[in-house]
């Protein structure tokens, strides 16, 4: 499987020097095409052809349509939006260590006879219970902080 990484940039790479966009999807008389939208003078035209798909073939309006809703314009605002999700994945990846080495560390502190390091962690969650870290907090006990 690739990455996601490899996927964004292997798309960022087959963008360089694609006809830009918007694209639009019309219908001719023998095939489908994509255009690049030209702006003129107070009208928007089909400009320029992208792809053309002859029409005996049975998806190829469905494949027209998809490659307009795929131009670069596009393509740009997902893969940057992809890249904002990578970003808070390591976010959240470093948030949910640096957690779980205070609690690692706070269990190191627990009195030999006083409460158990289960009771204890489950006072800390219990103090920490808000929207912001309850997420958090699923995944540490999926992750069984108490081993």
């Amino acid at each position: 499987m690739t990455s996601p990484v490899s996927a964004i940039e292997a798309i960022e790479k087959a963008m360089e020097g694609v006809t830009p966009g918007p694209w639009v999807a019309h219908e001719r008389k023998s095939y489908f095409g994509v255009f690049a939208q030209s702006i003129g003078r107070g009208f928007v035209s089909a400009g320029r052809l992208v792809a053309a798909f002859a029409k005996p073939h049975t998806d190829a309006k469905a494949n027209a349509q998809y490659l307009a809703a795929c131009s670069p314009d596009r393509m740009r605002e997902v893969l940057s939006l992809a890249r904002q999700a990578e970003a808070l994945q390591r976010e959240n990846a470093e948030f949910a260590k640096s957690v779980l080495d205070v609690l690692n560390a706070v269990r190191d502190y627990l009195p030999p006879d006083g409460i158990s390091a289960k009771e204890f962690l489950s006072r800390v969650i219990g103090a920490v219970d808000n929207d912001g870290i309850n997420p958090l907090i699923k995944k540490l006990e999926r992750a069984d902080v108490d081993a």
